[in-house]
C-alpha cells in the first residue's frame, strides 16, 4: 500500500510541475485548445503524434507539461521521459526512463543485448494495458537528444493513427538550416503529425506575462524594453523578472535603465549547460562575440582567440543551433540579456586582452579611432603610448561632440598609459574642460596637476575661466582662487582678453577677502595698455573694476562709480547662462542703485529680466530679482522687496547659487524692517555658525542682520558680538561704504543707548565722513540722522533738520520717515504743541505705513500720542489696508485662479501669494475664496495709508 501511494505522490509531484509552467503558457491560446480537444476526444486532426519544436526557452516543455497536465485530469495515464545528450548513444536509455516514469524506479544499469528485448517487450505490454484500460500520454521532451534504438521503437509504436486511446507527444528544438535530418525528425514526415512550432512572445504576450509575473500592469516602455532585450523568449523573460523582483523593481520606466545593464545568474547557468555540449571552441568565441559587444566578422575573432577562422566558422553555425548567436554573419548574439551575461562571466583580466586585440584588429583594418576607443579604455593598462595616443585623440574628439561622458572615460584612461610630461599636462587640462559640466571637483584637481606639469598658459586660462564660469556652488569655488592666480601669473601681457577673464574669476570666485581688490587693480593695469571698452572683456572690466570701488569711497565716489557703470553697460549682454557674467552685471547694477540711480536701475531691471525669463534662464532671474529687492529695499518699498527676494529664491531653489546667503540676508533685512522677525530665525538657522562665508563684494550681510535680530531678541551682548565681527570681515576686504555696510549705524545706536556716548559718537562721526566722501545724498543724509541721535545734543537738531531737507527730495522714503520722527521727537520736547511736530509725525507716519513698516508706523504714532494729538486711525483692516501686491494677487483670487496660476502669470512664488493672500483675507475680514465672489473690485487704486 505504501508502495503504490509512493508511486502516486511521486507521479503527481512530476505532473504538479504543469501547473507553474502553464502561468508562462501566454500566446500559445490555440495550442492549448487543441489539445484540450484531444483528450476530450474531440480530436480534429489523424490521431497521431503531436510534435512540438521551438528554440531553446520558447515555452517548448511548458507546453508538454500542460498537455501532461490535461491528459491526467482526463483519467489518463502518463509516461514522460526526456533526452540526455551525456545518454545519447545508450540504446533503449528513453524507453528505460519511460517506463520508470511508470513504476517510480530508477535503474542505472547498462543495457545489455539481452535485455533490450525485454525492455521493448515491457513497454509494449504497458502501453497497450494503459490505453486499453484508461488511456495513455507518451511524452517526450528534448527528443533530438534522445538515442535512435528508443526514437526507432517510438516511431513503430503501432501503425500511425493509432487505434487505441494511446498519444504521443514529441517536443524537439528547432532545426538549424544546413544540418542534416536527425532521425526523431522522420516522425514529423508523418501524415497524420501534427506540428506546434511554437515563436517568441507578442509585445501583448510579454504585456501579459509581466502583469501576471509582478501583479502590476507594466508600463509600455518597460515592455518594449523587454522584447528588445530578450525577444520575446519566456525563458528569458522569466530569467529578467526574477532578477528584477530581487532588485526590488517593478514593471516601470524607471526599470529601462536597469534592465538595459542586467545581467541573470540564471542565463550563465543556462548558457554553460549548452556549451557543455559542444566543443571547447566555442565558449573562446562566445566570449570573443560578447566582448564586441556588436557584429564581428570571423576573421577578426580568429585574430582575438588565435583559432582558425574555417573552425570559428563551423563553431559559430553550432552556437546558432544552440540559439546563443544569430545565424547570420557578422557574429552577433540572438539576445543582449544573454550576450552581457556571457560577458559577466569573463575574468576582468581576459577580458581586458580581448579588448585590447579586437582593438588592434580593428586598427589595422583602417577603423577610426572612435570606433575601438571603448576597447582601448575596457583593457588594462600598461605604459602602452599607441594606446594613450589613441584613447587621448578619441577623447578630444568625443568632447568636440559634446559626448563629455566618453571624452572623461577615455581621457582618465589615457593618463593610465602615458608617462611623457609635456602629453600627460595636455590630457590633464583636456580632462578638466570634460569635466565642468559634470564632475567639478574633479576638474578642479586635473587643472591643478596640469599646471603642476607644466602646461601652456593660455590654454590653462581658457580652462580656468570655463571652470569658474561654470561652477556655482560657492564652496567649491572658493578653492579656484589659487589656481586664478596662479594661471593669472602666467598669462603673457598681451594675451588681454585672457587677462581680464581671469580677473574677473578672480573677483567673484577667489577666496581670499582681498581677491577682488587685486583683481580689480590688475584689470585697471590690462586697461591703461589700451584695450578698447568696446568688447565683452572690455565692458566686463569696467564693470568689475564699478564694482570693486564701490565698495569703498576711499577708491572712488558714488558719482564716479556710475559713469564707469553706465559706459560699461553700452552694448552690453546683461542675460547668459553664464553665471559669473550674470553676477557681474547684476552688482554692477546694484552699484548704479546705490549711487542713486534707482529708478534708472529698476527699469532697467525689469526689462532685462523680461528678457531672462523668455530665455528660461533661471539663474539670472535670480540675480536680477534679488538686485530689484535690494534696490526696493532702499526705496523703502518693502512689500515689493519682499516678492522680489522671495521669488529669487524661489527660482534659484535647487540650483547652486553663489549668491544664495546674501538674498537669504535681504530677506531677513525685510522681514526685520516689517517687524516680522518670528520667521527669521529659521531662514538663518539653515547656515549654522557659517553666516560669514559670503562674497568679499557683498559686505558681511547674513551677520549684520543676525545681529540686528538678536537685538530684538534682547540679546544684546551676541548681537554686538555679530555687529563687531561684521566690521572685522568688512575690514578684511577693504569694505566700508555705508551703502553697502550698516553695522557701524546699528553699533553706534547700541553703544549710545548703553551709555557709551564717545564710542558711538567716534562710530557715526567716522560714517557720515565715509558717507561724504561717497557723496550719494541718500547715504549722507541716513549718516547726518545718525550722528544726531549719538552726538552731542546741542547741534542734534540742527543735524537733523539737515538729514530732512536732504532726505525729502529722494526715494529713500523710510529713512526719510525715520529722520523725520526723530525730528518730530526733539521738536515735541521743546515745544509739544508746535504744529511742525505733528504734521512731521503724521507725515512720518504714512511714508512708514505705505511702506509697511510696522516699527516705524508704531514709533511715529508713539510720538504723536505724547505730542498731545489723536492721530487719525490708520488703515490696518479693510479694502484700504491692501497693498498694491496684495491688490493683484487677490483679485486674481476672486477670478477664480489658483495659487500656481497666479505665482504664474505675477511672476511670483507660491509661497509669496500664500502669504499675499493670508494677509488680505485677515485685512478684509474673510476666511476663505468663497466670500470673495462680492470683491472684484479690489483692482481699484493704492489705498491711502491713513483714515
Amino acid at each position: 500500500m505504501n508502495v503504490l501511494t509512493d508511486r502516486r505522490n511521486s507521479r503527481s509531484k512530476a505532473l504538479g510541475t504543469g501547473r507553474r509552467h502553464r502561468c508562462r503558457l501566454f500566446d500559445r491560446d490555440s495550442y492549448l485548445a487543441e489539445l484540450r480537444l484531444l483528450f476530450a476526444d474531440e480530436w480534429r486532426h489523424p490521431v497521431g503524434p503531436i510534435v512540438i519544436e521551438s528554440r531553446v526557452g520558447l515555452g517548448k516543455t511548458a507546453l508538454i507539461g500542460a498537455a501532461s497536465q490535461m491528459a491526467a485530469e482526463a483519467g489518463w495515464a502518463v509516461l514522460r521521459a526526456r533526452g540526455d545528450p551525456l545518454k545519447e548513444h545508450a540504446p533503449l536509455s528513453l524507453l528505460r526512463r519511460l517506463i520508470d516514469f511508470h513504476t517510480a524506479g530508477e535503474d542505472e544499469s547498462p543495457v545489455h543485448d539481452g535485455e533490450a528485448a525485454a525492455i521493448v517487450t515491457k513497454l509494449d505490454k504497458l502501453v497497450r494495458k494503459l490505453s486499453v484500460d484508461q488511456g495513455v500520454l507518451i511524452c517526450v521532451d528534448d527528443a533530438q537528444w534522445c538515442d535512435e534504438e528508443s526514437i526507432e521503437r517510438l516511431y513503430g509504436l503501432g501503425h500511425w493513427p493509432l487505434k487505441q486511446r494511446c498519444r504521443l507527444i514529441v517536443g524537439m528544438a528547432a532545426r538549424s538550416p544546413g544540418l542534416q535530418l536527425r532521425t526523431v525528425e522522420r516522425i514529423t514526415s508523418e501524415p497524420s503529425t501534427r506540428v506546434m512550432s511554437l515563436g517568441s512572445l507578442s509585445q501583448e504576450g510579454v504585456s501579459s506575462f509581466a502583469a501576471a509575473y509582478f501583479g502590476l500592469p507594466p508600463d509600455e516602455g518597460f515592455v518594449e524594453c523587454c522584447q528588445e532585450e530578450v525577444g520575446g523568449n519566456p525563458s528569458l523573460l522569466l530569467a529578467l523578472f526574477r532578477e528584477l523582483h530581487l532588485k526590488g523593481i517593478g514593471p516601470s520606466a524607471d526599470a529601462i535603465e536597469e534592465i538595459r545593464a542586467l545581467s541573470s545568474p540564471a542565463v550563465a547557468r543556462s548558457v554553460l549547460s549548452r556549451l557543455a555540449l559542444l566543443a571547447p571552441e566555442a565558449a573562446r568565441v562566445l566570449e570573443a562575440v560578447s566582448v564586441a559587444n556588436g557584429g564581428v566578422s570571423v576573421d577578426v575573432v580568429a585574430e582575438m582567440t588565435d583559432i582558425d577562422a574555417v573552425e570559428i566558422g563551423s563553431v559559430a553555425d553550432a552556437l546558432a543551433a544552440a540559439d546563443l548567436l544569430k545565424r547570420e554573419r557578422p557574429l552577433r548574439f540572438l539576445h543582449p540579456l544573454v550576450r552581457r551575461t556571457v560577458y559577466a562571466e569573463i575574468s576582468s583580466t581576459r577580458a581586458a586582452q580581448l579588448h585590447l586585440r579586437l582593438a588592434h584588429s580593428l586598427k589595422l583594418r583602417q577603423a577610426g579611432v572612435e570606433l575601438f576607443a571603448e576597447h582601448l579604455a575596457a583593457s588594462e593598462p600598461a605604459g602602452n603610448e599607441w594606446v594613450a595616443s589613441s584613447l587621448e585623440e578619441a577623447g578630444r574628439l568625443a568632447l568636440s561632440s559634446g559626448a563629455s561622458a566618453k571624452a572623461i572615460k577615455y581621457l582618465r584612461r589615457a593618463l593610465a598609459d602615458h608617462t611623457t610630461a609635456g602629453r600627460r599636462s595636455d590630457i590633464l587640462v583636456t580632462l578638466a574642460q570634460a569635466e565642468v559640466e559634470t564632475d567639478v571637483v574633479s576638474a578642479i584637481e586635473h587643472l591643478r596637476r596640469a599646471l603642476e606639469e607644466g602646461v601652456d598658459p593660455k590654454t590653462a586660462a581658457h580652462t580656468a575661466t570655463q571652470l569658474a564660469r561654470s561652477v556655482r556652488d560657492i564652496e567649491i569655488r572658493t578653492e579656484l582662487g589659487p589656481i586664478l592666480d596662479q594661471v593669472s601669473g602666467l598669462l603673457a601681457h598681451e594675451a588681454l582678453a585672457d587677462k581680464i577673464n581671469i580677473a574677473v574669476a578672480v573677483a567673484l570666485v577667489g577666496s581670499s577677502p582681498l581677491s577682488p581688490i587685486i583683481a580689480a587693480d590688475s584689470i585697471k593695469a590690462v586697461l591703461e595698455t589700451g584695450l578698447h571698452p568696446d568688447t565683452r572683456a572690455g565692458r566686463e572690466a569696467l564693470a568689475l573694476v564699478a564694482v570693486v570701488s564701490d565698495g569703498s569711497p576711499k577708491r572712488a565716489s558714488a558719482a564716479e562709480v556710475g559713469t564707469l557703470i553706465r559706459r560699461a553697460m553700452l552694448g552690453a549682454q546683461f542675460v547668459s547662462d553664464d553665471p559669473l557674467s550674470c553676477e557681474l552685471w547684476a552688482r554692477a547694477l546694484l552699484s548704479l542703485a546705490r549711487s542713486g540711480s534707482f529708478e534708472e536701475v529698476d527699469r532697467h531691471l525689469r526689462g532685462i529680466r523680461t528678457i531672462g525669463r523668455s530665455q528660461n534662464l533661471d539663474l539670472a532671474d535670480a540675480e536680477l530679482s534679488l538686485t530689484l529687492a535690494m534696490s526696493l529695499r532702499l526705496q523703502g518699498s518693502l512689500v515689493d522687496a519682499e516678492d522680489e527676494a522671495n521669488w529669487a529664491l524661489s527660482v534659484a531653489e535647487g540650483l547652486p547659487w553663489a549668491r544664495r546667503r546674501e538674498a537669504v540676508a535681504s530677506l531677513v533685512g525685510i522681514l526685520l524692517d516689517q517687524g516680522r522677525s518670528e520667521n527669521v530665525p529659521a531662514l538663518l538657522s539653515q547656515f549654522g555658525d557659517s553666516v560669514e562665508k559670503t562674497s568679499p563684494l557683498a559686505g558681511p550681510v547674513l551677520l549684520e542682520q543676525r545681529g540686528r535680530l538678536r537685538l530684538l531678541q534682547g540679546r544684546r551682548s551676541e548681537a554686538l558680538a555679530d555687529l563687531f565681527a561684521a566690521g572685522s570681515r568688512a575690514e578684511e576686504c577693504e569694505v566700508d561704504n555705508p551703502a553697502v555696510t550698516s553695522w557701524r549705524s546699528e553699533v553706534a545706536h547700541i553703544l549710545s543707548e548703553d551709555g557709551r556716548d564717545e564710542d558711538a559718537f567716534r562710530i557715526a562721526e567716522e560714517n557720515l565722513e565715509l558717507a561724504r566722501a561717497y557723496g550719494a545724498e541718500w547715504v549722507v543724509g541716513s549718516a547726518l540722522h545718525l550722528l544726531a541721535c549719538v552726538g552731542e545734543a546741542d547741534e542734534r537738531l540742527d543735524r537733523l533738520e539737515e538729514a530732512v531737507q536732504l532726505l525729502d527730495a529722494l526715494p529713500a522714503r523710510l529713512r526719510l520717515a525715520e529722520a523725520m520722527i526723530d525730528l518730530g521727537r526733539a521738536l515735541r520736547e521743546i515745544d509739544p504743541s508746535s504744529p511742525r511736530v505733528r504734521e512731521l509725525l503724521r507725515g512720518a507716519a504714512d511714508l512708514a505705513f505705505r511702506g509697511r513698516a510696522t516699527p516705524l508706523v508704531s514709533s511715529a504714532t508713539t510720538e504723536l500720542r505724547l505730542s498731545g494729538a489723536r492721530p487719525r486711525r490708520l488703515a490696518l483692516s479693510g479694502a484700504d489696508a491692501l497693498t498694491s501686491s496684495e491688490r493683484r494677487v487677490i483679485a486674481r483670487a476672486a477670478d477664480g485662479m489658483s495659487n500656481a496660476e497666479i505665482a504664474s502669470e505675477l511672476f511670483l512664488a507660491e509661497k509669496t501669494v500664500e502669504g499675499h493672500l493670508g494677509r488680505s483675507f485677515r485685512k478684509l475680514g474673510i476666511r476663505s475664496r468663497r466670500e470673495l465672489e462680492a470683491m472684484r473690485d479690489l483692482r481699484g487704486s493704492e489705498p491711502n495709508a491713513v483714515g
